[in-house]
């Protein structure tokens, strides 16, 4: 497994002897709030320097960053098309774009000044030269226009509050045995600013579901719950203060592959833009109920930066839990970002666990547990070419992070994956896609493939029509189809009509009962205001020889 990572870093060195760090660019942070497979509304515009055809980079927690490009731009939100149509992320899911900096740094039009009545009487000439003296006398020619304005500090600023509200809805109805699914969710997610008076910044974010399945035997199951998933104060980390400090219930900020603590963290950033910090607390079980108080760890990570653009970066982690006070897992967590803007991306993170003589199941030394690396490069003509590379298998750990497996599983259990995808302008309208890949686990191998080509633009103005065919084939089932979806964007969002056909032939079974069609039809449209009103709703339906199933799906948010 380690000589797997060794290929990785082979190839980091490779790219970096073509490298060239951008530093003409500005980064701007940000999230999704609505999505629809293949398009996402994020909550930065205009105002925030974005402008169409900018690219974005998504960073989800548990995967590799993916990429879109800016389609249209409000005052403070943008569509984003995603070069994987078939994705669609989590809202909340972080991302960031890089904008020139001169966009930053045009001056706003001056105001136009109000016309003085026609009889108003002419001011003294004295009175003329002390109104429009010049009072800038030390101003040279060059400096930014804000150069002699003192920067407020945080505790100076007045106190604010910014976030949304949101209501997802998910019902699903099959006709096998009247099964029916109901899922609803409303929450918030809150952030303070100053509301003390101390320059923190306080955090909440937290939801309420209720959940309801319906089922032929008596495994019925009708609960709701309030679950609290930040909240947390910080104080520093600005540009009066590099040192950062935490406290709550939060996502770890120096390396969020550790996870959520209910405890303390603290972060100190250098001038040059490396970041090093500790933390201390209970990690919550990555369950429903998100309980506390079992599970304690410690952890420190030193992320080096080459330069303040962020564009090259190395971290190095280590966390150290325990359960129920006995000493549980050694973690370490390597990441590396190679992130210019006009030559190849690079960029991989490895979870990897050490084991020692007491663990029953794990051979004494270090081992992969999990490994995501993406290679990757953008041309200006609209081409763009991806190598990844996952791999997974089962930690020994007395935490309740998983179901329980044998050991027998613990010792062999693992998935390994090598894909490449491609994409590439066809004609003026017309741009094609294709992805091949292979995978291997402890019992089976196989590969999946994808050819598609979307046509846009060509017949009206926000038309999209986007044609796929795929097909995979492992030990005991292959699975061959198509995919089509016709979109028309207008000055809000976009609707979607998209159609499925696929055969999946399955190994062991009688001639009769071998081959599984499916027909899926789903409609929806993403709707957004330059208020802040973000809307996503479908409805789908799935067929089958003698079954169907019928799912709506509502997703409805309000920033402010």
């Amino acid at each position: 497994m380690l000589r797997r990572l060794w290929v990785i870093w082979l190839l980091l060195l490779a790219s970096l002897a073509r490298a060239q760090v951008d530093t003409g660019r500005v980064l701007v942070e940000l999230r999704i709030t609505s999505t629809q497979a293949g398009r996402v509304i994020i909550d930065r515009g205009s105002v925030d320097g974005l402008a169409e055809g900018d690219r974005v980079r998504f960073l989800p927690r548990g995967g590799l960053p993916f990429e879109g490009r800016v389609l249209q731009v409000g005052e403070r939100n943008a569509r984003v098309e995603l070069d994987d149509r078939s994705l669609a992320p989590e809202p909340g899911t972080r991302g960031e774009t890089r904008i020139p900096a001169e966009r930053l740094q045009q001056a706003p039009a001056p105001e136009p000044r109000p016309k003085p009545a026609e009889d108003a009487p002419e001011p003294e000439a004295s009175e003329r030269s002390t109104r429009w003296r010049n009072r800038d006398e030390d101003y040279r020619k060059g400096q930014p226009l804000l150069t002699r304005v003192r920067p407020l500090r945080p505790d100076e600023r007045p106190a604010s509050m910014t976030g949304r509200v949101y209501l997802i809805a998910d019902a699903i109805e099959s006709s096998e045995d009247d099964r029916t699914s109901q899922f609803y969710r409303t929450g918030t997610s809150l952030l303070y600013d100053n509301a003390l008076g101390r320059g923190e910044t306080i955090f909440f974010d937290g939801e309420l579901n209720w959940r309801d399945f319906d089922v032929p035997d008596n495994d019925d199951q009708r609960k709701s719950r309030l679950r609290i998933d930040r909240l947390a104060v910080s104080f520093g980390g600005n540009r009066f203060d590099p040192a950062r400090v935490q406290f709550g219930r939060f996502l770890q900020s120096g390396m969020p592959e550790f996870g959520a603590i209910d405890g303390a963290e603290w972060t100190m950033r250098t001038d040059s833009g490396s970041r090093f910090g500790a933390s201390l607390g209970f990690l919550p079980e990555p369950n429903a109920e998100y309980e506390t108080g079992i599970d304690f760890q410690g952890a420190a990570f030193y992320r080096w930066s080459y330069d303040e653009s962020e564009q090259f970066t190395a971290a190095a982690g280590y966390q150290k839990s325990l359960h129920h006070g006995n000493a549980d897992r050694d973690l370490f967590v390597v990441d590396v970002r190679l992130l210019p803007s006009d030559t190849w991306n690079f960029v991989t993170t490895a979870w990897i666990d050490l084991y020692t003589p007491g663990d029953e199941f794990k051979d004494p030394g270090l081992e992969p547990t999990q490994v995501l690396a993406r290679l990757g490069r953008r041309w200006d003509d609209g081409r763009s070419l991806d190598f990844l590379y996952l791999h997974s298998q089962f930690p020994e750990l007395d935490r309740n992070d998983y179901q329980q497996v044998l050991g027998t599983q613990l010792q062999n259990d693992h998935r390994d994956r090598l894909a490449v995808e491609a994409r590439a302008p066809l004609a003026s309208h017309l741009r094609g896609n294709a992805r091949l890949g292979g995978w291997a686990d402890e019992d089976d191998d196989g590969f999946d493939a994808l050819v598609g080509a979307e046509l846009r633009d060509a017949l009206v103005d926000g038309l999209l029509i986007d044609v796929r065919g795929f097909l995979s084939n492992g030990r005991f089932s292959s699975e061959i189809g198509g995919r089509a979806l016709l979109g028309l964007a207008d000055t809000y969002g976009t609707w979607t009509l998209e159609f499925e056909l696929s055969n999946q032939h399955i190994v062991g079974f009688t001639s009769v009962n071998d081959d599984l069609p499916q027909h899926r039809v789903r409609f929806g449209r993403m709707h957004s205001t330059d208020s802040g009103w973000s809307l996503s709703a479908h409805v789908e339906g799935t067929f089958w020889d003698q079954e169907r199933a019928l799912a709506l799906g509502l997703y409805l948010q309000r920033s402010f």
